[in-house]
């Protein structure tokens, strides 16, 4: 057996169609944020999104050249988003999920068996430090999940029962639903009763 032909020495090359399709995934993220972020400036908005689309561009770069630098760039590109979501959103689950959840996803990808044997040389540190920002990103969401400064825990005192009735400038008329705030439903009408009969 010949153990200098390639399939000797990458017995567990990634496949080609993970390396093209992660490539154009980062592509097109890559320029979908760069245009956006190009017309959110301006309309006097955040350079981020510019900012992170070159990231992502650079990115899928690093990963044609099969670099191990793409996981470096992308773990600095996660933290610098984390940094960014939360000065800009706080810890507000709804805010803070659409900046973080796509990167996230995206960097486990990266760190799955079939896309880390992409890169051509040991890459321990570059995917540690990955996973380092996967699980920081994942740990401000799971924070901002359970203290969601949205949620407004109080209680409500059950005065309706005692609510007093309006004063109806008639007594026919119901200034609310069920004639009074208590919802009484009652007409203090007498015209019409259990013995009425329609002509």
């Amino acid at each position: 057996m010949n153990t200098n032909s390639p399939a000797a020495r990458s017995p567990v090359a990634s496949s080609p169609i993970v390396k093209w399709l992660t490539i154009a995934f980062l592509l097109l993220s890559g320029i979908y944020l760069v245009a956006m972020g190009i017309w959110l400036i301006a309309i006097g908005g955040s350079p981020y999104y510019v900012i992170a689309g070159l990231f992502v561009l650079a990115v899928a770069y690093l990963v044609w050249r099969r670099s191990t630098s793409a996981l470096y760039l992308y773990a600095l590109l996660l933290f610098g988003t984390l940094i960014w979501a939360v000065i800009e959103a706080g810890f507000d689950f709804w805010a803070l999920a659409p900046r973080l959840d796509v990167l996230v996803i995206a960097g486990v990808w990266l760190l799955l068996p079939f896309t880390y044997r992409l890169f051509a040389t040991p890459v321990k540190k570059g995917g540690l430090t990955l996973a380092a920002a996967v699980v920081l990103s994942g740990i401000a969401l799971a924070y901002a999940a359970f203290n969601d400064p949205q949620e407004i825990d109080g209680t409500v005192q059950a005065q309706a029962d005692s609510a007093p009735a309006a004063a109806a400038s008639r007594p026919g008329d119901w200034l609310a639903y069920g004639n009074t705030q208590a919802g009484t439903r009652y007409s203090p009408l007498t015209q019409i009763n259990s013995k009425t009969r329609a002509p």
